[in-house]
């Protein structure tokens, strides 16, 4: 029996290594040969770098100096060649492989350049890409304000003026009974964060300040120091019904629903829906009497619609209020006769356009009501 003839693995390894190499040589070199294709230009890339002073992030206005250098040149260089926001630049030439240029006064927020060289017998060639950016650094960050709402802290801040540049936020809390600090880090151009609230002790003083950076510096904002309870938002309230009752003056009653600590104090504004441009009207504290879960005043026209609006502070906080409600809609009855009405406008005294506006304005209170003519000279509304 003819015995099999085994391969030597050893070998057969070595083989494929060697092949391998061999085959991502070839790779190399046919992407260093590769063409790129440039404002109609047939350029292959081309070693070399660009020195930007004073940095390729910059203050807007800044004067920049450009600087191309092309290292191992195979060609006799004519010119240096700086393109960029769709212009062509001839670049003043320091000695046989670099060149400059003066940047005056650049207020793009971002650039993108290209340095190519000219060689005498041969296409122009692409010696270095470079990316300029300016910008500003960041402003202190203000108004900072944290709330607790959910068993989270929630710390919102106004960043400033835009810096045009990634700018990034971090916020510090610090225990103050122990010492202890967290550091919670924003995405770029976030201005609010949560802090989880897991760790966070209702018996110790905090301090709580944020930190901006980016490439051209750095602030901080002031701190602020509390009590996680001094920072407590309610939720809203849920208004639920609203009566109006006309016996000898017109009385509102507003019923509502509340998920908070029933310990609140309560406030409630409103405003006529026929306008969208009205203003809100903030029922006073001594106006508004509240018992419980609702609440009445006395105010209201005949025949309009209402929009309504209440919410709730913590007796033992006096930071934050919670939002303001959902709206609450509805439209008052319509005006109630006594008796019925009737008008004798013979009189020469009245005059007949002061008897139509009178008129007019007597119908106004309550629509169901027809003028009739009787004659000529008398109208009665019914």
């Amino acid at each position: 029996m003819t015995g099999l003839i085994l391969p030597d693995f050893r070998k057969l390894h070595e083989f494929t290594m060697g092949l391998a190499n061999i085959i991502g040589t070839i790779t190399v070199i046919t992407a260093m040969m590769l063409f790129v294709r440039s404002n109609g230009l047939s350029v292959i890339q081309y070693p070399g770098k660009v020195l930007v002073k004073p940095a390729p992030v910059f203050l807007v206005g800044s004067n920049i100096s450009i600087t191309c250098v092309s290292l191992g040149q195979n060609c006799n260089i004519n010119e240096f060649e700086l393109r960029g926001n769709e212009k062509i630049i001839q670049m003043e030439r320091f000695n046989k492989t670099a060149a400059h240029y003066w940047m005056v006064n650049v207020t793009t927020p971002r650039t993108r350049i290209f340095c190519y060289v000219g060689c005498v017998d041969s296409d122009k060639e692409l010696v270095c890409v470079a990316s300029l950016q300016s910008g500003y650094p960041p402003d202190q960050p203000k108004d900072l304000i944290c709330k607790w709402r959910h068993n989270n802290m929630i710390c919102t801040w106004r960043a400033g003026k835009q810096t045009l540049l990634e700018t990034y936020y971090t916020i510090h809390v610090q225990n103050e009974r122990t010492g202890k600090k967290q550091i919670l880090h924003t995405k770029s151009g976030t201005s609010s964060v949560t802090v989880p609230g897991d760790h966070l002790e209702d018996v110790s003083l905090y301090k709580v300040w944020v930190k901006a950076v980016n490439a051209l510096g750095n602030a901080t904002s002031k701190g602020l120091t509390f009590l996680i309870r001094d920072i407590v938002q309610p939720d809203p309230p849920d208004i639920t019904k609203v009566e109006f009752i006309n016996n000898s003056v017109a009385k509102t009653i507003i019923h509502w629903r509340n998920s908070t600590s029933p310990k609140c104090r309560f406030e409630l504004r409103y405003r006529m829906t026929s306008d969208p441009g009205i203003s809100w009207t903030l029922v006073g504290k001594n106006a508004f009497n509240i018992s419980g879960n609702s609440g009445h005043f006395y105010n209201w026209e005949p025949f309009k619609e209402y929009e309504f609006q209440v919410r709730c502070n913590l007796v033992q906080s006096n930071n934050y209020w919670s939002d303001w409600s959902t709206s609450f809609i509805n439209k008052t009855p319509e005006a109630v006769l006594q008796d019925r009405l009737s008008l004798n406008l013979n009189s020469d005294n009245i005059e007949r356009e002061d008897k139509a506006t009178l008129l007019k304005h007597l119908a106004s209170l309550n629509p169901k009501f027809a003028i009739i003519r009787a004659d000529p000279l008398s109208e009665v509304l019914r």
